[in-house]
């Protein structure tokens, strides 16, 4: 097969088909000033393509070897990363309790794209596997830029998004699954401690976190409860659109029916704004 030309001038990369069609394409496509890159891919990982190229040992499938010609191609290029995958195995990222050089996963290569801004992974895995541990968004480091994140597997805890203001004040956008069932007892728990309440002023700013979606709904049982998990937003988040908070993620799931279950949250959640607003010194 002849050799293809660079695409010297090509910003903007959108291929939806199998996966082994998507691959095959972002092998033959080199484009070295690439900032955009949208792949949908329906199929199953591929452990036995050779493409040349040297791939650890467990890490050994098409998704790796596809994300390793990004991170070599254009570490320092890409901005937007969207992913679909609609018939998938394993979670994507890396387990992160490892450390940046044990990171495994079929989406490792991904930790290299450092000048990415906007990132969405949407996987619709056939078994239940979600990230539901507090400290799940420590690789978000590798993406000191980041504006916007999405993310399909994503069960949220009151310290992943205490994490999320502390090291990522630059993010404008956060949609996850959803908040964990005991999302209200780990509540308590910070509260118990000096944990809870506003953090301070990152060294990067005030949290810009303007939108925050999701998909599926846990619900606060009581008036008590919505007010506690509105006060904690409003505590941490400043700049949260309540407009734009809890809005049902667009993504390839169906929507849920009928008004949103968290209204109540949204409507605390503006009287609590506009108390600060009101009264900012208290």
């Amino acid at each position: 097969m002849p050799s293809v030309p660079p695409f010297a001038n090509l910003r903007h990369l959108h291929l939806n088909g199998p996966l082994m069609g998507v691959r095959n394409l972002v092998n033959v496509i080199v484009a070295p000033e690439l900032e955009d890159v949208e792949l949908v891919c329906q199929g199953n990982l591929d452990d036995d393509i050779d493409l040349g190229v040297d791939i650890p040992e467990g890490n050994s499938d098409v998704l790796y070897v596809m994300f390793n010609l990004f991170s070599r191609r254009n570490a320092l290029s890409l901005r937007r990363f969207h992913f679909t995958h609609t018939d998938a195995d394993v979670p994507l990222l890396p387990d992160p309790a490892a450390t940046a050089t044990q990171a495994t996963g079929p989406g490792s290569p991904l930790l290299e794209l450092r000048a990415l801004q906007d990132v969405m992974i949407l996987q619709a895995l056939r078994d239940v596997k979600y990230y539901a541990e507090p400290n799940i968004l420590g690789w978000v480091n590798a993406w000191p830029r980041l504006r916007t994140l999405a993310l399909s597997a994503l069960v949220v805890f009151p310290e992943t998004l205490q994490y999320i203001a502390r090291t990522c004040p630059q993010v404008e956008s956060l949609t996850v699954w959803k908040l964990s069932t005991k999302f209200v007892e780990s509540l308590s728990r910070l509260e118990a401690s000096s944990a809870f309440g506003p953090i301070g002023e990152p060294s990067g700013g005030r949290p810009a976190l303007r939108a925050f979606c999701v998909h599926d709904y846990f619900m606060p049982s009581s008036s008590i409860e919505i007010g506690r998990v509105a006060c904690f937003f409003d505590s941490l988040f400043h700049q949260l659109d309540a407009e734009r908070f809890w809005v049902p993620c667009l993504c390839h799931w169906p929507r849920p029916r009928g008004p949103s279950p968290f209204h109540g949250v949204r409507q605390k959640l503006k009287e609590l704004q506009l108390d600060d607003e009101m009264y900012p010194f208290l």
